[in-house]
């Protein structure tokens, strides 16, 4: 099974505020993300000037990270590009943070793009400097962790400005079930499409579909694996998980681009749905791609924190491959 092979990397800034820090809500991760790119622009592009349109240099590191390009050859079916991070802990509910106040933000990275981790730190503690949402108010950063699938920490970076080797992750081949029922949440805003139309009230394979395609992409463009598994297949057996019950509703938010001023709706559902596998080696067929998604976000706009999903499973690991790092069993 090719997902076993992608690399991962999560990494957590526990940040202090300095002054005020004011939020809109519903768009931490929105925030973060314009100022992190403006930073991060300012930081790695090759350009002279620094391009003000798209990145043309395929070299350069700002332009893989925000605007990466299509390679000769890349297949038909692959429509997007993309990015090879996603923000996460953008779902706190806090409008002010005050001075003293602690909070969190997080960026998963894919691929190629782990080796980069200095980067993003690096980026983030300029943003901090500068200030960040409506009254650029200033934070620091006390410490940035890694973290693996399993939820085990490590210090990486800390207030003595020692950065520390972070190391990347895979997710193991396989999982035994003991459950053929999960729990399926959305924790930010999600748009599901099928047939071109957004999904309110997902089935499980409309759910699927999309991390399929997803995963796909980020294992060709940033791990450069081209996945062999039988969709079809996959499809087929997607469409004979039942769902039991489920609480959706949509989430109303919209942003206005600090590039073209434009306000964008990026309004989803959340909550949640209890999908019956019918059978534990179904559950087990479709345990990595729900623990990859859990990484990776499905959806429209994934990369702002969008499509946070999370799966609840009675499962443990029934076959672990070692990459790098290690793995601890959890039920």
């Amino acid at each position: 099974m090719e997902q076993s092979k992608l690399k991962f990397l999560k990494i957590i800034f526990s940040l202090t505020s300095l002054e005020k820090i004011l939020i809109p809500k519903g768009l931490k991760g929105n925030i973060f993300r314009g100022a992190f790119g403006l930073k991060f622009k300012e930081l790695n592009c090759r350009s002279t000037p620094i391009c003000v349109e798209r990145c043309v240099d395929p070299k350069c590191l700002y332009g893989q990270v925000f605007e990466p390009h299509y390679a000769e050859g890349t297949p038909s079916g692959m429509k997007d590009i993309p990015r090879p991070f996603v923000l996460t802990n953008v779902s706190d509910e806090r409008t002010e943070i005050y001075p003293g106040e602690s909070f969190n933000i997080g960026f998963n990275l894919f691929g190629w793009a782990c080796d980069y981790y200095a980067h993003f730190i690096t980026a983030v503690k300029a943003v901090g400097e500068e200030g960040i949402g409506p009254l650029r108010g200033k934070f620091t950063v006390r410490s940035v962790f890694s973290e693996d699938w399993l939820g085990n920490r490590e210090v990486i970076y800390d207030k003595e400005n020692v950065l520390k080797e972070a190391k990347p992750f895979s997710i193991p081949e396989s999982f035994q079930i003991e459950s053929k029922v999960a729990k399926i949440e959305l924790k930010t805003p999600t748009v599901i499409k099928y047939d071109s139309q957004i999904v309110n009230e997902p089935e499980f394979y409309q759910i699927f579909l999309r991390i399929r395609d997803r995963v796909s992409a980020i294992a060709y463009f940033h791990n450069g694996i081209e996945l062999t598994e039988d969709f079809k297949l996959l499809e087929l057996e997607a469409r004979e998980v039942k769902t039991l019950k489920s609480e959706w509703k949509k989430m109303e938010v919209k942003r206005r681009s600090s590039r073209t001023h434009i306000l964008q709706d990026m309004s989803g559902i959340v909550g949640y749905a209890l999908y019956d596998f019918q059978t534990a080696e179904r559950a087990e067929l479709f345990a990595p791609w729900l623990k990859i998604a859990e990484i990776v976000n499905v959806g429209k706009n994934s990369v702002w924190g969008m499509g946070e999903i999370k799966t609840i499973l009675n499962w443990k690991i029934k076959q672990i491959k070692m990459t790098e790092g290690r793995y601890v069993s959890r039920k």
